[in-house]
């Protein structure tokens, strides 16, 4: 009877994380990691959504605000050459490409560039819309598949974005 109690509690919770992470309420981070194989490891903003797509945002040794959005383990692959369009709640989308940089596709990751923190300041509508807006979706083509969307929280980006770039640096759109 207690193995019962236990496997349906397990259940219940496992129910209650799915639902959760549906829902979009998987919450932004802060993690320290390598941005890439052999670089050293930096502070970086990290969100997670249900599917195992994750997007994440750091600050370089050249004070460059850049992002990684890698995709999860469903067998997906970007089709080459075209670069993901983002969009922050109900704000005018905008492609990866054209927010302070080239957008570089590496299956399963696309590398993109916020921008560049000049005298403690940082001008980028797309980082400024992350760490207010309530959800950020992100459409990709997929090969052979047309396009498919990921869907992100921005619940407590805020906080993992000023942890990540420093409590010194503005942020303007």
């Amino acid at each position: 009877m207690e193995f019962v109690r236990i496997l349906t509690l397990a259940l219940a919770v496992t129910a209650s994380a799915t639902a959760l992470a549906q829902n979009g309420t998987t919450e932004w981070q802060s993690v320290v990691e390598s941005p890439r194989e052999g670089a050293g490891p930096l502070t970086m903003a990290l969100v997670v959504n249900e599917v195992g797509d994750s997007i994440r945002i750091y600050r370089d040794e050249n004070d460059i605000v850049r992002g990684i959005f890698t995709l999860g383990d469903q067998g997906y692959k970007f089709e080459g050459g075209s670069c993901p369009t983002v969009r922050v709640d109900r704000l005018p989308p905008h492609p990866l490409v054209n927010l302070g940089g080239p957008c570089e596709l590496e299956n399963p990751h696309v590398r993109f560039t916020l921008g560049v923190i000049s005298e403690g300041r940082l001008q980028s509508t797309m980082l400024w819309q992350l760490m207010n807006g309530g959800g950020f979706r992100v459409w990709y083509p997929v090969k052979d598949q047309g396009y498919r969307e990921s869907r992100f929280s921005l619940r407590r980006s805020m906080n993992a974005l000023v942890s990540t770039l420093g409590t010194e640096v503005e942020v303007v759109p």
